[in-house]
């Protein structure tokens, strides 16, 4: 009847994440939950939100994206509702959100609950499966002027370079940086760059390649993955451990 994704910092080691789908359940027996992954480390903004940001996109027009991370057990934070190109995230008012779209152009709900750690949650349930039900999302509660905005995503062009970050090291331990295809295009122009990685060693890396096989085993590389972030990668090779980079190390690009 309807989709509801699930993200958190919970892991799977106990039942918080068995509990949350019991309660969406409970309200909705028909409803399809789709794990996006419950193994973020706690307050990893920048990974939460590439990865739900590379993710969201996939499903189905109505998709709601419960988002379960950073909850706060003191209760000072706003839960809020958005609505994206025909989809519905529930989350708070703490920045990731922003960060996930880069902006937050569109209207943002607060959504009031009373109670405990557990009415939170109870709360979410509730306005997922309303969302769900096609209760537009202006019921959900009142609009907020503004959300809370973040640019810890982005990269930056100073004195002909680009500086960007590695912001996720992936299961083959590719280094994925903050540097999206369009912002590297739109730096780099017609110029000759190089990246710098500055790491185990002074690695210098002088065009992209769209496939591992361009280099020999052991090279290193660059290409653009399949979300359009740059990534740093060892042609049947582990780069993070081999090369030593590690999620928030700096990557340069150099340009003329």
């Amino acid at each position: 009847m309807g989709i509801v994704t699930l993200t958190s910092d919970w892991g799977t080691a106990d039942g918080s994440v068995a509990v949350m789908k019991g309660k969406l359940l409970s309200r909705l027996t028909q409803l399809t939950i789709v794990d996006l992954c419950h193994e973020i480390p706690l307050h990893d903004q920048v990974k939460a939100a590439y990865i739900i940001g590379n993710t969201w996109s996939h499903f189905p027009a109505g998709t709601v994206h419960l988002i379960c991370f950073g909850i706060p057990v003191n209760g000072r934070l706003q839960m809020i509702a958005v609505e994206k190109d025909d989809h519905f995230f529930i989350g708070f008012n703490d920045g990731l959100l922003a960060l996930i779209f880069d902006a937050m152009p569109f209207p943002v709900f607060k959504i009031n609950y009373e109670g405990n750690y557990n009415a939170m949650l109870n709360k979410m349930a509730d306005v997922a499966v309303q969302l769900v039900n096609q209760t537009p999302i202006t019921k959900t509660g009142d609009e907020l002027p503004v959300a809370e905005k973040k640019n810890l995503f982005k990269p930056i062009v100073e004195q002909h370079q680009i500086k960007g970050r590695v912001i996720y090291i992936d299961k083959y331990e590719n280094a994925i940086t903050n540097i999206t295809r369009d912002f590297f295009s739109n730096a780099i122009k017609e110029n000759n760059f190089e990246i710098i990685l500055r790491s185990r060693g002074n690695y210098r890396i002088e065009r992209i390649s769209e496939d591992y096989s361009e280099v020999d085993n052991y090279e290193v590389l660059a290409r653009f993955n399949s979300s359009g972030y740059l990534e740093i990668a060892l042609n049947r090779a582990t780069a993070s451990s081999m090369l030593g980079l590690y999620e928030g190390d700096i990557v340069r690009i150099e340009f003329k």
